[in-house]
């Protein structure tokens, strides 16, 4: 069983994020690890512009699709008014088909974003897919090609991870959105150390893994609806200094009806997709990242618990068993947290440890069923009683003598 416990700790880290009780521990465990995290900081590089319910549900909006383009440049507009250094798109502005266009009925719409853009002196960056084909993976066409937008104007595919505790990277040629809106901030701040070309990035790109990031939860963010903004409208450097990252966050249905239309399932609950966004580049920028621990040592950390619980489950002493099952509970998710905050490793071990637990915990039931079965068999078994009288010679100590007569009471 300890060999298959290593197996199953190397190679099942490609398939548990597929199975939703070892992804909803999973969740819970990061989500613990980031509000207990010594180093945090709060999430000061982003502002959040969302389309809620109240904006997308309502003109000018109305609940159309493709969203209203217009305004989405007004908005952009006025991010820069309020003092945004860096204005991210997360909504996409696809093609109708696999090439570069849209309806000629929209021209006039997309004229009027693409001008709002160029007008802008801070950089933009625009949003797209990353699709798989036989070849590898290929951008999905948006109705401009990236050499034709405004030169303030670049692109970020927004592809999530499988794994949402992982901060997305760059994916064939394109870089991931949160890149592209880190990488653009540190230029225009000048910051001296570029995330893009840090080793551990390159590293984990070269290697084709993610890094895992601290989250924090939406009430944190500086947020604005947009219909509040399109309506003040007036310069009140309310995003001074910060990322602006305009997205949707209303529900599918109708207001307050049915499930966000962006919905993912994060470490700090169902979220959209721009609150994810928005928590991987204040991750990357403030440095609250950690690349995962090699799978060789989770297999070795994993065969020592298993080796460890083994013999506490195997011991006859109860004290023995029970302190191992809590050590098995609790040390994965300590080293893990120790790991994370002093190491700079992130430890996933889920799904190997509750493996463990499984067969053990089976293997105890199977023990404590055949020595209940032992005992049964061991015990003597009573027939049923015979009533027959009791002789007062032999039986009872307290009767007469069988010789001596009864005497009768006297008379007269």
């Amino acid at each position: 069983m300890i060999l298959g416990v290593a197996v199953a700790s190397y190679f099942v880290e490609d398939i548990q994020e597929k199975i939703p009780w070892v992804r909803d521990i999973q969740l819970f465990a990061h989500s613990w690890i980031c509000r207990t995290m010594p180093r945090k900081v709060g999430p000061d590089h982003v502002a959040i512009v969302e389309i809620d319910d109240q904006s997308y549900w309502a003109a000018p909006f109305s609940g159309e699709e493709p969203t209203n383009r217009e305004k989405l440049g007004d908005l952009i507009r006025i991010a820069e008014a309020n003092g945004a250094l860096v204005i991210g798109l997360d909504i996409q502005l696809k093609s109708m088909d696999d090439s570069y266009g849209d309806d000629p009925k929209r021209q006039e719409a997309n004229n009027y974003l693409f001008t709002q853009i160029a007008n802008v002196r801070r950089p933009v960056v625009l949003s797209a897919g990353m699709q798989l084909t036989a070849n590898g993976y290929k951008e999905e066409p948006n109705i401009l090609a990236d050499d034709a937008l405004p030169r303030s104007a670049s692109v970020g595919h927004v592809n999530l991870p499988r794994d949402l505790r992982q901060i997305p990277l760059r994916i064939a040629n394109l870089n991931s959105f949160a890149q592209m809106l880190t990488d653009k901030y540190q230029q225009v701040i000048h910051a001296k150390g570029r995330l893009l070309e840090s080793d551990v990035i390159k590293r984990m790109q070269e290697r084709d893994e993610f890094l895992y990031g601290v989250f924090w939860n939406r009430e944190q963010f500086l947020t604005v609806s947009a219909s509040e903004l399109l309506k003040d409208p007036a310069p009140r450097d309310r995003f001074a200094g910060r990322i602006v990252i305009i997205g949707k966050n209303h529900h599918a249905s109708a207001k307050n009806r049915g499930r966000l239309s962006d919905a993912y399932q994060s470490p700090m609950g169902e979220t959209s997709g721009v609150f994810l966004h928005a928590n991987y580049v204040e991750a990357l920028l403030s440095a609250n990242f950690q690349p995962g621990v090699p799978r060789w040592a989770g297999v070795v950390l994993d065969v020592l618990l298993a080796i460890f619980a083994y013999v506490g489950f195997a011991s006859r002493t109860r004290l023995w068993t029970r302190s191992a099952f809590v050590v098995l509970l609790m040390a994965p998710l300590v080293v893990a947290y120790f790991l994370f905050a002093n190491l700079g490793l992130y430890l996933d071990f889920v799904l190997p440890l509750f493996l463990i637990i499984g067969h053990l915990s089976i293997d105890h039931y199977i023990d404590l069923q055949k020595e209940l079965l032992a005992f049964r068999k061991k015990a003597p078994v009573e027939g049923p009683r015979n009533e027959t009288p009791k002789d007062p010679v032999t039986t009872n100590d307290h009767a007469l003598p069988a010789s001596e007569p009864v005497q009768q009471p006297r008379t007269g």
